[in-house]
């Protein structure tokens, strides 16, 4: 069970800039979660994809505490279900937390990829 880190793909986020932005976390497996990530502007859409094996799934919580969260949210998709991804997919997130991170559970041998695309 392993944190890894998240990276933005437009660090500055200036108006010069792109207005959207990209945080990224791969190599995930199971047990392991993604460092949390301060989303700075509207969220939108989880796209998560890689080798998924043995009934993994990737759930993504969500939190408004200062500081390092300690009480997630389980994130829901746009119809409001809890999003537990068993497969790769693209989903609109329905909440707009200050920050985010996904979690990788059950399965075995996964190498997971989760990108987090919003608007600034």
């Amino acid at each position: 069970m392993a944190t890894e880190t998240g990276a933005y793909d437009n660090p500055d986020f200036s108006p010069e800039a792109s207005r959207t932005f990209t945080i990224k976390w791969t190599d995930l497996a199971t047990g392991d979660d993604g460092a949390w990530m301060p989303c700075p502007g509207v969220l939108d859409t989880i796209h998560i994809f890689g080798t998924f094996a043995g009934g993994t799934s990737v759930a993504i919580q969500g939190s408004n505490e200062e500081g390092t969260p300690t009480s997630a949210i389980a994130c829901k998709d746009s119809d409001g279900v809890t999003i537990a991804a068993l497969a790769a997919a693209l989903i609109v997130v329905k909440e707009n937390p200050v920050k985010i991170r996904p979690v990788v559970t059950l399965g075995a041998g996964d190498t997971i990829t989760v990108g987090y695309t919003g608007n600034s």
